[in-house]
């Protein structure tokens, strides 16, 4: 059957109306009406304008004879003028914090630059009659803006204030075997007086002067004006060197390998050895084996001995010691047996025996050794030997300590001393083993008592720090960046909310905004509500909407699963990613985005070693850069391990991003890095928090000043992020370090699981959270705010989750 063709109607043209004589008439009787009135409006008001004008003039000609140029006391701003009753003034201020729109002067401190506010006042002119006033509104002329730029001096500081300054800066150490330095002037103020006492000058003089070894309290007493203050130092002095902790191995949180194959593991050859726990046996409640997590078991045999030997060598080592005891299984009554431990040291590419102990019983012992005879580098090794069939042996807390060197003390100033400073700071005049320190500078902006003189842009200053007191002088020349005066762009760090609008994500990501350069670390989950944060902060801030640089520490789905999203919605440009590939298909979903995506890709080995186009520091304008450290696990297949940790050093500043980096898989992971990363000021908890790292030697050798959590959804999660150890850990080594985490949770009902991880279940997402913590570097520091919070962001210690943790040991000091 066909089908029959229709043809589209065409609807009939409308005829235009015609205009009617009459309606033209109306109209030019209405233009001739408004013209009449803007006429007569302009005829009656029009000769007031220039009056109005020139009375505004006026007013301005007075408040600039008002107001001045720098104060550092409250201001009196006018709302009126005398002899100008219609006149109205309206102020605002581009810094209410600092001045008030009410004239309240909240002055910065002694230790803060002086602050620039602009102060605007808004004139207007207002009349009796309302048509007068619309007229005017019309012709917009009675009203006008005035800008007064003001300096808000910083303010003295008061007596009180000057001696804090001081006594903070004091440093004496607690062990010495050398004269020290003493600060006797005030470098800041000149008006702190300084004095020291010795309580036995036949000791140490009140001028540091060693005479005699033994104990002394050395005191200063800081005097200004009316008021005085004492400060004391307990000081041993002795004839020794200093010594330091070489090695120090509990054996904790280690993969085991077997007896039957010799295995190495954080620098200690195992053989025929074990690492076990308190699950092997039921041990003694008083032995060693049940105190630690794990132990080191050495199993020897008739004819085999079984033996721990430390790989790497030492340098005049001082002193070893250990905990041992025959296995609780392996014990017996009476022993028919002999049963040895032998110590041994290998020097020249020789071992010698330097120990053997009594036949072992069922005792516990503790092995003490002084090494002090021994100079130069040496090795050392632990053996058990047997005449029975089988025994074994538990070690653990094995400690070997040397005596100090020149690079000890080198790096303990590089330490000490800022890289970079933007205010006066108190230079140390002795070293943590002693010593007296004097100092040389090549340039006015530091000088040698480290008073700081800002110059408009940053200074690079060569501090030369001469030690004395160990031998021949060290001198150690010290490179020092001094702030400038001028403003910076800033530099902003934004810890995303990943759990804003959904409970899902544990992951975490990270983006960094400097000028138009966009970086982003990470992208949580394939979420739908981690992928709406993720685009809410980076639309909000991000000017061009295109990322520079994507870094994915590890394919792990908390970190890259919202990576396809993110190379959807945004042009990528350049791709830093972890070494190696996974197994899943969220892995090859983030595989194909990037591949479509067509940026330039770098793996972290290739950008570390600087192959090809690939950098290790990306330089993303002047005095901010990435670096990239080498964690040594670039190359494990586990995945945490091979996260990518890297620096972001801005104004002097340094923040440490640290990805999932922790010891789980590897127990000696962050110990293999820590001491290239020199000290920081902001540290991203490693992996949510969890308790498989942030340990207290990672924590000496950074010694961060803040410590941001992220763990995605709220605290206490499935995971038991952040874990009470790691908590715990950061405030037992610094009270005063700040925590921030980024989620918070209402943590009304948790328990501590039989893995004694602690864990909650959710009620209210919202009680205390801090939402998305923004971190804003500049020459002059930096600031945190938080979403919810804002430049009062909460500290962990202030949460219910903290507050009422079962197994909370220690907390924030303020």
């Amino acid at each position: 059957m066909s089908k029959k063709k229709t043809t589209p109607s065409k609807k009939k043209p409308t005829a235009k109306k015609k205009s009617t004589g009459k309606g033209i008439l109306v109209r030019i009787v209405l233009i001739l009406i408004v013209a009449a009135l803007i006429l007569y409006l302009g005829i009656k008001y029009f000769p007031q304008v220039q009056a109005i004008q020139d009375e505004i003039d006026e007013v301005k000609l007075e408040l600039t004879e008002l107001i001045p140029e720098t104060t550092a006391t409250n201001l009196v701003l006018p709302e009126t003028i005398a002899g100008h009753d219609e006149i109205a003034i309206t102020w605002k201020s581009s810094d209410e914090k600092t001045l008030s729109k009410l004239g309240v002067v909240n002055a910065p401190s002694y230790e803060e630059e002086n602050k620039t506010v602009t102060l605007t006042a808004t004139i207007s002119f207002s009349s009796d009659d309302v048509i007068a006033n619309l007229f005017y509104d019309l012709l917009k002329v009675n009203r006008s803006d005035l800008s007064f730029t003001i300096v808000i001096k910083s303010r003295e500081a008061s007596s009180e204030e000057k001696i804090a300054f001081i006594k903070n800066g004091l440093f004496v150490p607690k062990t010495t075997n050398t004269d020290i330095g003493l600060l006797t002037e005030d470098p800041y103020f000149n008006s702190v007086e300084i004095t020291w006492e010795s309580s036995n000058t036949s000791i140490m003089t009140a001028t540091g002067k060693k005479l005699s070894a033994g104990s002394v309290n050395l005191t200063a007493t800081l005097t200004c004006e009316d008021k005085s203050e004492k400060v004391v130092f307990p000081l041993l002095v002795t004839n020794e060197l200093s010594e330091v902790t070489a090695v120090e191995m509990t054996f904790d949180n280690i993969k085991t390998g077997t007896y039957s194959t010799a295995w190495e593991s954080n620098g200690w050859l195992f053989t025929r050895a074990i690492l076990a726990d308190d699950l092997d046996a039921s041990f003694d409640p008083e032995s060693i084996s049940e105190q630690k997590a794990q132990i080191c078991r050495l199993k020897a045999e008739n004819g085999k001995k079984s033996s721990l030997e430390l790989i790497e060598f030492i340098t005049n080592p001082s002193r070893i010691s250990f905990d041992y005891e025959i296995f609780a299984t392996d014990k017996r009554e009476t022993y028919t047996k002999d049963t040895y431990l032998l110590v041994s040291i290998m020097k020249n590419d020789a071992w010698q025996l330097l120990f053997k102990s009594s036949p072992l019983g069922s005792a516990a012992y503790h092995f003490d050794y002084d090494l002090s005879g021994f100079t130069g580098d040496i090795r050392l090794k632990v053996e058990i030997e047997t005449s029975y069939a089988s025994i074994r042996v538990d070690l653990d807390n094995v400690v070997i300590s040397r005596f100090i060197n020149r690079e000890d003390i080198k790096k303990w100033v590089k330490d000490y001393i800022p890289s970079s400073l933007s205010k006066t700071t108190i230079l140390p005049l002795t070293t943590s083993y002693g010593g007296v320190i004097t100092y040389n500078s090549n340039h006015q902006a530091l000088s040698k008592n480290g008073v700081v003189t800002k110059e408009s842009e940053a200074t690079k200053v060569v501090l030369t720090a001469v030690i004395t007191g160990f031998g021949d002088a060290i001198s150690l020349p010290l490179e020092v960046t001094v702030k400038g005066t001028k403003s910076v762009t800033p530099v902003e760090i934004y810890f995303i909310d990943l759990g804003k609008y959904g409970q899902s994500d544990c992951g975490e990501s990270i983006y960094i905004k400097y000028a138009n350069i966009d970086v982003l670390v990470d992208a949580g989950d394939n979420i739908k509500a981690s992928n709406r944060a993720i685009q809410e902060v980076i639309d909000l801030y991000s000017e061009d909407k295109i990322i520079e640089y994507l870094i994915a520490t590890h394919p792990d789905a908390d970190h890259i699963g919202g990576l396809p999203f993110v190379f959807e919605v945004y042009e990528v440009v350049n791709l830093i990613q972890f070494n190696g590939d996974h197994t899943t298909k969220l892995y090859q979903d983030y595989v194909n985005s990037y591949t479509a995506e067509g940026c330039s890709v770098c793996t972290i080995l290739d950008s570390y070693h600087n192959v090809g186009s690939c950098t290790r520091i990306i330089e993303l304008g002047p005095e901010v850069v990435i670096e990239f450290l080498n964690t040594q696990n670039y190359e494990m297949k586990e995945p945490n391990s091979r996260s990518i940790v890297f620096i972001l050093e801005a104004f002097g500043i340094r923040t440490l991003l640290t990805g999932d980096a922790d010891n789980g898989a590897n127990s000696a992971l962050e110990s293999e890095y820590m001491n290239s990363v020199g000290n920081i000021d902001i540290l991203k908890a490693v992996h949510h928090g969890t308790r498989e790292g942030t340990t207290e030697a990672f924590l000496q050798a950074v010694d961060p000043e803040v410590v941001i959590i992220t763990n995605g959804n709220y605290l206490g999660n499935k995971h038991g992020h952040p874990t009470y150890e790691a908590i715990n850990r950061i405030y037992q080594y610094d009270n005063e370090i700040t925590i921030y985490a980024v989620v918070g949770g209402d943590s009304e009902v948790c328990e501590l699981t039989t893995s004694k991880s602690y864990r909650c279940e959710l009620q209210d997402p919202m009680v205390d959270r801090n939402g998305t913590i923004k971190i804003t570097i500049d020459n002059n520091g930096y600031q945190i705010s938080s979403e919810y919070y804002g430049e009062n962001p909460l500290e962990l210690s202030s949460t219910h989750f903290w507050k009422t943790n079962p197994m909370k040991t220690a907390q924030y000091a303020k």
